[in-house]
């Protein structure tokens, strides 16, 4: 796994991702608590891996911390968003779009 963490940060070490996974904490490798930039997980125990209970952890602490998750949003317009996904269509009309807009509550021009 240390050789692994390695090459990734040697390669990845100046994007976003990591620059917020520093910020919040390195996983330490149950082998011999050495720190890595990466979770290595065991596909075959799901949930009860440490390494997947690590990264829930970090994904929730980096989420509180972003300035878009901390953004108010008016209910409406999550409807509306609920409301388009649950359209099938790959697109729709301006004049549909209004009328899912109208249904969920959302002022219309």
């Amino acid at each position: 796994h240390q050789h692994i963490s390695r090459m990734l940060s040697d390669r990845f070490g100046k994007s976003m991702a990591l620059t917020a996974w520093r910020s919040v904490e390195m996983y330490e490798d149950a082998t011999g608590g050495v720190p890595l930039c990466f979770f290595p997980v065991d596909n075959t125990i799901g949930q009860s891996d440490a390494a997947v209970r690590a990264a829930l952890r970090v994904v929730e602490e980096v989420a509180k911390k972003s300035e878009t998750i901390q953004q108010e949003v008016p209910l409406a317009w999550l409807g509306f968003y609920d409301r388009i996904r649950e359209d099938k269509r790959l697109c729709v009309s301006l004049d549909d779009a209004k009328a899912m807009a109208s249904e969920c509550g959302l002022p219309v021009s």
